[in-house]
């Protein structure tokens, strides 16, 4: 329908050993005034940890412009879009690009779970991309979320989109 629906994340405890607090939800917001949380949250500069150990940085890098998490960049189709994600607090973790059609691209953290992936999008193939974070596999189940943010659209511009 064309309606984006941020993600978030948080914890739902009924017994004394579930720990309150995992996963939660981080938000780039301009302040911690409420009505700064919620404009973050509605426009989707939000990611979920699954605690305060894990830290994401991601962003999209256009010539001398930069989106990050829940922004729209626009860029012409054939225009490289440079995407940049750096990972802490998630040791040997997979670190995944996703967008419309799926994983795109991966890399890991290392033993002390930072962890810098660069990848190069295209608007004509990625309309937007979001990134995943998951620990190592366990017993050939695939690895728990250690975070997931909400996208970063890419649209056309005037110049040739």
């Amino acid at each position: 329908s064309g309606t984006f629906i941020p993600a978030i994340g948080d914890s739902d405890a009924h017994n004394p050993d579930q720990v309150v607090g995992l996963p939660q939800t981080v938000v780039l917001a301009d302040s911690l005034e409420r009505g700064a949380l919620m404009c973050g949250l509605k426009a989707g500069r939000s990611w979920i940890a699954e605690s305060a150990q894990v830290g994401l940085t991601f962003t999209a890098t256009v010539a001398d412009r930069t989106a990050g998490i829940g922004d729209t960049l626009k860029v012409a189709t054939g225009t490289p879009v440079v995407i940049r994600v750096d990972v802490t607090g998630a040791p040997g973790a997979t670190i995944q690009v996703i967008d419309q059609t799926g994983p795109v691209f991966a890399g890991a953290a290392d033993a002390s779970g930072a962890g810098t992936l660069t990848w190069t999008a295209y608007r004509r193939y990625s309309t937007f991309v979001r990134i995943e974070v998951r620990k190592p596999a366990v017993a050939g189940m695939p690895g728990v979320m250690a975070a997931m943010t909400n996208p970063l659209f890419l649209t056309g511009s005037s110049s040739g989109s």
